[in-house]
Formats: structure tokens, C-alpha cells, sequence
């Protein structure tokens, strides 16, 4: 449990683990930003309201933002207030995880919210 609160010596700091942490927070961070652009794109085809779309977005982007920046800092080695320290990433793993299954819980009833507003579009349109 050292490596969480120690300096990272430069062998730690390229470690591959570090590496595709930072790689894939910088793919939910971009990602997250061009699906906040197209809510109504592949992933969600149209069957999640665009509120929902944007708060995914949103936390998802967030959460992976903050962890492509202690990524970074521990990538430059640069280290400022013990930012760089393995924990942090861990932190952000964690973080973005618990967001993960937050919003993979609230799916559902926007799924039904979208199928309800869906519906009574057709039954307006079919009124006129």
C-alpha cells in the first residue's frame, strides 16, 4: 500500500497501468464531449431524453477529466501538493466507477420517461 501515498519514481510514473489509465480517462473525457454534442447518436439511439443524455455526459466527462488530469501530473512527474501519488488515480477510478452505476441505475426510469413522451406524441400527432 506504499505506492498510493510515495512519489512515483520515473519507472512508476510509465508503469502500463498508469499509462492506459490515462488513456482511457482521456476517451471518456473526449468521448463524453462529443456525445454531449449527439445525444441522440449510436449509443443512445434516440432512447434516453436529451437531460438524461446531457447529465451522463456530464458526470462521465467530469469524472474522467479529473482523473486525465492526476494522469497527467503523474505522467510529468511533476508532482505539486502530492497530486501526482497513486492514490488520486485510484480515487478517480473509484469516483468514476460509483458515477458508472449511479447513472446505469437512473437508465431505466428515463428509458420509460422517453417511451411515455414518445407515446403521447403519437397520440397528438395522430389527433390532428
Amino acid at each position: 500500500m506504499d505506492w498510493l501515498f510515495t512519489r512515483p519514481t520515473p519507472d512508476e510514473a510509465n508503469h502500463w497501468l498508469a499509462l492506459l489509465s490515462l488513456a482511457i480517462f482521456t476517451v471518456g473525457t473526449v468521448g463524453a464531449a462529443i456525445l454531449a454534442t449527439r445525444p441522440g447518436s449510436w449509443p443512445f439511439n434516440g432512447r434516453y431524453t436529451q437531460g438524461f443524455v446531457s447529465k451522463v455526459c456530464g458526470w462521465v466527462g467530469w469524472m474522467s477529466g479529473i482523473g486525465m488530469f492526476f494522469g497527467i501530473i503523474r505522467l510529468l512527474q511533476i508532482d505539486p501538493i502530492t497530486l501526482g501519488r497513486g492514490i488520486w488515480i485510484l480515487l478517480s477510478w473509484l469516483a468514476l466507477i460509483a458515477v458508472s452505476v449511479w447513472l446505469w441505475r437512473q437508465a431505466p426510469a428515463d428509458r420509460e420517461t422517453r417511451g411515455l413522451n414518445d407515446a403521447r406524441l403519437q397520440t397528438r400527432k395522430a389527433a390532428r
